[in-house]
């Protein structure tokens, strides 16, 4: 299968070598998992600014289930994830983004006091205005990544909170 999918790799669809992506980061030995990203990862990294958001988000998914991508301020393939999120952050489905920015948590975490420059702290401006059109589960999932971090600047809380508080009530801006 392997030899199948390196000589078709080209050929795939995006969102068929996103699936595939998944199944070898979730239920592949590690042999095989490894051989999957060694010759798939580069070409995956070069296409991220161009895929649709859910076929990203499968694709940073399955390259950071996979160890493939190191979530980590000194990690290349990371900061090349960074660069195409960042560069398409005012496009990407606030459902998308939310749930990158929960994966991102990692770098953040291991570097709070060192590095100001992980996704998060890149694409807060376009969040917040992405906030408007956002679903609960997404608010509450940006707040507790936001927490969980320690980033976020004041107008970004006072924001959330007021979209938060909308949501619950039922209504939209």
């Amino acid at each position: 299968m392997i030899d199948y999918i390196d000589e078709h790799l080209t050929t795939m669809t995006y969102e068929t070598s996103s699936e595939l992506a998944v199944i070898y980061a979730s239920r592949m030995d590690e042999t095989y998992r490894n051989l999957f990203f060694e010759k798939s990862s580069d070409k995956f990294l070069k296409e991220l600014r161009y895929l649709k958001d859910e076929t990203l988000y499968k694709i940073v998914w399955a390259m950071v289930k996979s160890r493939s991508v190191l979530i980590a301020a000194e990690s290349a393939r990371w900061t090349a994830v960074k660069a195409a999120v960042s560069e398409r952050a005012a496009e990407i489905s606030p459902k998308v983004m939310s749930d990158l920015l929960v994966l991102s948590t990692m770098e953040a975490v291991a570097s709070e006091a060192e590095n100001p420059r992980d996704l998060f702290s890149q694409v807060e401006g376009e969040l917040m205005k992405k906030m408007k059109l956002m679903a609960l589960d997404d608010l509450i999932n940006i707040m507790w990544t936001a927490l969980k971090i320690d980033r976020g600047t004041k107008p970004f809380f006072e924001r959330l909170e007021r979209d938060r508080r909308q949501r619950q009530e039922g209504r939209r801006h």
